[in-house]
């Protein structure tokens, strides 16, 4: 008789995705809108990063989604400041 693993959900993943994605919303809106947005934006990637390196390291869990949650946090980081140099820009341009 063989074990068969049951399917485990990566908790961790899936929450670290949906904050990269809230992130992803706030860094959009930093650029639509206002730039205050990244206040809210880089707290949620922070959180987000390190909720997908916690579902990295778990064990017996799929890594799939802590990795795509990873990759777009950091990439959304990256940008947060870019678009924080550019808004503060075309602020000082209007003035």
């Amino acid at each position: 008789m063989t074990y068969v693993q049951p399917r485990t959900r990566n908790t961790f993943g899936n929450v670290a995705l949906a904050l990269a994605a809230l992130g992803g919303v706030a860094v959009a809106a930093a650029i639509l809108l206002a730039p205050a947005a990244l206040y809210v934006a880089l707290p949620l990637l922070a959180t987000a990063l390190v909720l997908a390196i916690i579902g990295l390291t778990r064990p017996f869990t799929p890594k799939a989604v802590a990795i795509t949650a990873l990759v777009l946090s950091v990439v959304l980081a990256a940008a947060a400041p870019v678009v924080w140099g550019v808004t503060n820009i075309f602020t000082l341009i209007q003035r």
